[in-house]
């Protein structure tokens, strides 16, 4: 007999998206069978995101991410044949917007540990994304560069950024306080 979608949520992964998500089970129902879960019944659920939820369409394709997650494991262990048909929707790009010089001032007034706010000042002016940044060592620093090697890097391509003075300034305070290994040791992601 196929199980029900609660009783596959002993499954860890299934169990992990199921717990992020109930709202995928309040709307399809917790009894539903998982080979009764149709591609109207996703299609139905994708335009309840839009209309009841007013989910854009980045929110959509995430929750509906989830289901796919959900099925694929359901195909993988045998309690479905078919994957039913998924949409995936154009997202529009995002938009980039960079702080105005009053709004980073009140960000650093706010920020009363050094550490955070020299890794703050690090971040801004190299554009780092945070694993990057927690994972910096001093050997990939240079006088005018920092390297980020593939291996660390969520793209994998090694690339190198340049360094404003500001960058520079921030970077040879951490420096002068006798800080080895990684470059931010002093920052605890929690504070981010």
């Amino acid at each position: 007999q196929t199980p029900s979608i609660d009783s596959l949520r002993t499954a860890r992964l299934l169990a992990v998206c199921l717990i992020r998500q109930p709202r995928h089970l309040d709307f399809v129902g917790r009894d539903k069978r998982v080979t009764n879960i149709t591609s109207t019944i996703i299609g139905d659920y994708a335009y309840h995101l839009r209309t009841a939820r007013g989910n854009s369409d980045c929110t959509r394709n995430k929750r509906l991410s989830t289901v796919r997650v959900i099925l694929k494991y359901c195909l993988k262990e045998g309690h479905i044949k078919k994957l039913p048909d998924i949409p995936l929707y154009k997202e529009e790009e995002g938009r980039i917007r960079w702080l105005s010089y009053n709004e980073e001032e009140r960000v650093l007034a706010a920020i009363s540990n050094p550490d955070l706010k020299l890794f703050y000042i690090i971040m801004a002016e190299t554009g780092m994304r945070l694993s990057e940044g927690f994972n910096l060592l001093w050997k990939d620093v240079s006088e005018d560069l920092i390297y980020i090697w593939g291996t660390g890097s969520k793209s994998k391509k090694t690339r190198s950024i340049p360094l404003s003075k500001r960058a520079k300034r921030a970077l040879l305070t951490l420096q002068l306080s006798g800080k080895h290994g990684k470059v931010l040791k002093g920052v605890s992601k929690t504070w981010t």
